[in-house]
């Protein structure tokens, strides 16, 4: 997909606008990552879908691109720097890890697959910001959010559950479950595609209701309530397509 733009619809004091606008003047120098979390769903979709308050990467230099950030002038806070004081940049790890640890997996197929975007960002008023940045498939994104809940050993925010979830419909509705079948089937090994495949199993038709409940509590804006007869029939097509390989 290299040469490829999108324009989003978004205010100056967005957190798209103003992350693009940050990572504008860092992108260049910086070492490899991808874009995955809210901002990545948004670009993939094209439009600002719900809201977002911070912004994930995936790295195989994370000590490399802390420092570079560091050197950049942003303040470190763990594995994260802030963009702003109210906007972080979370840095992820995929160097190395379990590769029977589904987020790990699903993190590191979000990194390799990774494509280059054009990322414009137009408010009503005042000038765009762009810049061009690695963000993750489509399908590695719902690759991501499905895997995020077979992570250990912490609790996840009930908000994320519901949002994370919710991104997951959208990116099949947007692209069909079709669409990102054939593009994980394309770019993921056998093995990696019949976990994802499981997960979409349990998460969008054997537990349809709990998922559907979970958006549903979501307090996070733009996060809407679907059906789980719905959620069901995407997961049905989006699995079918990957066992029919």
């Amino acid at each position: 997909m290299s040469g490829e733009v999108v324009v989003i619809q978004a205010e100056i004091g967005s957190v798209p606008y103003r992350a693009i606008s940050h990572l504008a003047t860092l992108v260049p120098e910086l070492p490899g990552f991808a874009l995955i979390g809210g901002l990545a769903v948004i670009v993939r979709l094209g439009q600002a879908h719900r809201a977002t308050n911070d912004i994930d990467a995936v790295t195989d230099n994370q000590i490399g691109l802390l420092d570079a950030l560091v050197a950049d002038g942003l303040d470190r806070r763990g594995d994260s720097v802030l963009l702003d004081a109210d906007l972080k940049l979370d840095v992820i790890d995929v160097s190395q890890g379990d590769a029977d640890y589904l987020p790990f997996t699903t993190h590191r197929f979000a990194f390799d697959t990774r494509s280059p975007v054009e990322i414009v960002v137009r408010p009503t008023d005042g000038a765009p910001t762009s810049a061009t940045i690695d963000v993750a498939r489509a399908s590695a994104l719902v690759a991501v959010k499905l895997g995020i809940s077979e992570g250990v050993g912490r609790q996840r925010d009930t908000r994320k559950v519901g949002s994370d979830a919710f991104d997951v419909v959208r990116l099949l509705q947007r692209f069909g479950p079709d669409a990102l079948a054939d593009e994980l089937l394309a770019l993921g090994g056998s093995d990696f595609v019949e976990r994802v495949s499981d997960l979409a199993q349990r998460h969008l038709i054997e537990d349809a209701d709990r998922t559907t409940a979970a958006i549903t509590r979501s307090s996070v804006q733009g996060v809407q309530s679907i059906g789980a007869d719905q959620l069901d029939l995407l997961g049905r097509a989006f699995t079918r397509r990957l066992g029919a390989s």
